[in-house]
């Protein structure tokens, strides 16, 4: 499994609504997975289904906290939104994320 690891912050954390936003791949900057280094380009991610994507703590697939909601295309990146799940694990990403 690759892990990718950019330095982004969380844009919107909404606790009651329990939906945690910001940008997940910004575009012409170098992220790090387990592989090496990358950088993307515009029109270089495609996201077929969201709703098929998982939030995951920590890159830890066993530890989902929720699922995608929707993705949208930006001239500095991909954006994100993530509706959290009811879990302790989903209750402590809110947390963090706020």
């Amino acid at each position: 499994m690759l892990h990718l690891t950019f330095s982004n912050s969380i844009e919107a954390a909404d606790g009651e609504r329990r939906i945690i936003s910001g940008k997940i791949a910004p575009y012409n900057e170098v992220g790090y997975t387990s592989a090496g280094p990358v950088v993307f380009e515009r029109g270089s991610i495609a996201i077929a289904d969201a709703a098929k994507i998982k939030l995951l703590m920590q890159h830890d697939s066993t530890k989902p906290v929720g699922r995608a909601m929707n993705f949208s295309d930006s001239t500095d990146g991909i954006y994100g939104t993530f509706k959290i799940s009811g879990s302790t694990r989903g209750q402590d990403a809110l947390v963090l994320a706020q």
